[in-house]
């Protein structure tokens, strides 16, 4: 911060560096999900080869990205799925959306 207290235009450069800050966390996040993505179905199904792996995590990813499409109002239901299927993989927790948001009252 030194940097910043010494420079003519300090306010500027407090800027530019939250701007950058900004721009760097959701890749790191987006990183992280990625590699908790792979990790997991390595584990899950390595043992039928690169293919399946890459499969496994094209429609992790992809799930996730639509779960991420959907309306306010399935934030708690996203959540609630999150927190019982997270371990089967994102698309598990999209199954378990849709299938609540199909029929309310056989979501569990």
């Amino acid at each position: 911060m030194k940097f910043v207290r010494d420079n003519a235009s300090g306010k500027r450069s407090l800027w530019i560096i939250a701007m950058l800050a900004g721009h760097c966390v959701p890749s790191i996040v987006l990183a992280q999900t990625s590699a908790d993505t792979v990790t997991r179905c390595i584990f899950d199904i390595g043992e039928f080869g690169n293919e399946a792996v890459d499969m496994c995590v094209r429609q992790d990813l992809a799930a996730e990205k639509e779960l991420k499409n959907y309306p306010r109002e399935a934030d708690e239901l996203i959540a609630d799925c999150s927190t019982r299927m997270k371990a089967g993989g994102w698309v598990m927790v999209k199954k378990c959306v849709d299938r609540a948001l199909a029929k309310p009252s056989e979501a569990r």
